[in-house]
């Protein structure tokens, strides 16, 4: 089973990671947790370069994650705090990335970098902009961003969820019920 969580920065993506990790191992299920961007990317990412330099170096990122993938997959539950759909919502609908490559060559630089590895489900956690920009330490460069920011990033989560079939969660409950809910969701 292969699971990515998403949704924009301070949504609670990474909390729920944490909750389905600790009840995997809880219940002796074996999984592996990644998160993207990979540390060795990290520091470089912060910096304010172009930005299809910042579609690169997470795309080379991403590699080394699917690479890591590719050999565990079926020993584990495979758990991501983040990854493509970040980059479709981050760096091409809202960012400018689109402005150099179109969405067909998007998708094929994505299928390349991943590997072709189908990804059994990915969570969009919703919830409103002004919650989660509250909730942000502004630590990383999208972080910085003004609050427009994070409500056109929203509203792309919303539109490629429709498009690609990922599920939404409403992120506006306590953390233990959303966790349920996705736990329901992955029959667990």
């Amino acid at each position: 089973m292969i699971i990515i969580f998403e949704g924009i920065d301070g949504c609670g993506k990474t909390t729920q990671v944490k909750l389905l990790c600790n009840y995997l191992k809880k219940n002796k299920i074996k999984y592996l947790k990644l998160k993207e961007p990979t540390k060795e990317f990290k520091d470089i990412l912060n910096k304010n370069l172009p930005p299809l330099f910042h579609f690169f170096i997470f795309n080379a990122s991403r590699f080394l994650v699917y690479s890591k993938i590719k050999k565990l997959k079926d020993k584990y539950w495979i758990i991501i705090d983040r990854s493509f759909p970040s980059t479709f919502v981050y760096q091409w609908y809202v960012g400018n990335v689109k402005k150099y490559i179109n969405k067909e060559m998007l998708l094929k630089i994505n299928k390349l970098v991943t590997q072709n590895i189908k990804i059994d489900k990915v969570f969009v956690i919703d919830i409103d902009p002004e919650v989660a920009y509250k909730r942000i330490k502004r630590e990383s460069l999208f972080e910085r961003k003004p609050l427009e920011y994070f409500k056109k990033l929203k509203d792309a989560y919303l539109k490629l969820s429709k498009d690609f079939g990922w599920k939404i969660i409403d992120g506006n409950d306590s953390p233990e019920n959303i966790n349920f809910k996705i736990r329901k969701i992955l029959k667990i």
